[in-house]
């Protein structure tokens, strides 16, 4: 049970990463969701989408039918842990490698060097691979394993998104009005700390501040596989709090805007040492959070 349980933190952070990337449309309700197991396997549906994971790490799960294999290639022997493929004929990928994560990088620079590259980076604790090629908007993630519960040394995850999700930074006219005092404040150093609960002593608040809302409150901590995820809340609107950031960090050497539709919104910076990656969400009733709060905001780091 406790392989299953990571498993299942690892594939809630993953899915964090693409949030908002290939459906602009807003469920009013949480979807109807079905888990069957069966053997090796357990499936998970929804209406759009469908993932099957491996319940015994034995025996690999199957690609999706369709995934594009000959654009973005399986790394060498690479044990299929979970695969999905959605209703915008998006898939994800997450496999298991006893290779260290710089030999899959190698192999992915090389699988993908004539592809357009958005952000390639890594450090001690892993590789970061992400851009656009064949048609295709791609991530590639390889991290060290560091849980007890998985007898492998590297997590390998993979993003396909059909079509280009890089979007356009406005320009000053295009942008609403927004000039309130929210946006113009300084960042906040009033963040909301529930019991029990404390920010990240290496979280870098210096470089990347809490947006300066009426209240914010923080939410949730996740560390898995290298991948660090800080998540708050805010009572701002979720366009105040996006051209917060935008202001911030618009002048650093990476800021991307990988999806601007209403409800979501995804932002990928680097600045100075570190890399980023800011989702925004509406909050609605389907989250199940508090409705005061206007704006659900993940920071991955």
């Amino acid at each position: 049970m406790k392989k299953i349980i990571s498993i299942m933190l690892m594939i809630l952070l993953i899915a964090s990463f693409v949030t908002g990337c290939g459906n602009d449309k807003k469920e009013e309700e949480s979807g109807k969701v079905d888990i069957e197991t069966s053997g090796n396997e357990m499936t998970i549906k929804d209406e759009d989408n469908e993932m099957v994971v491996s319940t015994n790490l034995k025996k690999s799960v199957d690609l999706p039918e369709g995934y594009p294999d000959d654009i973005v290639p399986i790394y060498n022997d690479l044990f299929l842990m979970a695969a999905s493929k959605n209703s915008d004929e998006s898939y994800m990928v997450v496999g298991l490698t006893n290779d260290d994560y710089s030999k899959v990088a190698k192999f992915y620079d090389n699988a993908l060097e004539d592809a357009e590259v958005i952000m390639n980076f890594s450090d001690e604790n892993g590789y970061n691979n992400m851009g656009e090629y064949k048609g295709y908007t791609y991530t590639i993630l390889a991290n060290d394993e560091q849980s007890d519960d998985l007898d492998y040394k590297t997590t390998v995850n993979i993003i396909l998104v059909p079509g280009s999700t890089k979007m356009e930074i406005p320009s000053d006219d295009e942008k609403p009005d927004l000039s309130t005092e929210t946006n113009n404040s300084s960042a906040s150093n009033e963040i909301v700390i529930p019991e029990g609960k404390e920010i990240p002593k290496d979280y870098p608040e210096d470089i990347l501040p809490f947006e300066n809302g009426e209240e914010t409150e923080l939410a949730r901590i996740m560390n898995q596989n290298g991948q660090k995820m800080l998540g708050y809340m805010s009572t701002s609107e979720i366009e105040d709090v996006h051209y917060y950031y935008e202001n911030l960090l618009k002048d650093s050497s990476t800021y991307l805007v990988l999806n601007d539709s209403e409800n979501d919104k995804e932002i990928v910076v680097a600045v100075d040492d570190y890399q980023f990656r800011i989702l925004l969400h509406r909050n609605d009733k389907s989250t199940g959070e508090d409705l005061k709060f206007k704006t659900l905001i993940q920071i991955i780091y």
